[in-house]
């Protein structure tokens, strides 16, 4: 018997957020099925492996552009 592939959804905070914040909202979520990357604190922007990766965007003050979006293939 195996197991079950593990499904993990990508979520991505698009604003600079520091690392605590971001282990706050992790924990708010279910244990396993979730991860939650963000743009680190300082940086102007999310890279390009990071925009690949996400399922989610999640946003406070900066705008998702056309630019961003056309730059995640899993949105």
């Amino acid at each position: 018997m195996t197991a079950a592939p593990t499904t993990t959804f990508n979520l991505f905070m698009l604003d600079p957020t520091p690392e605590s914040e971001r282990q706050f909202m992790q924990g708010l979520l279910p244990g396993d099925g979730f991860l939650v990357s963000a743009t680190g604190d300082g940086e102007s922007g999310p890279s390009p492996a990071q925009l690949a990766d996400a399922e989610a965007i999640v946003t406070r003050t900066k705008p998702v552009t056309a630019e961003t979006i056309a730059a995640g293939p899993n949105l």
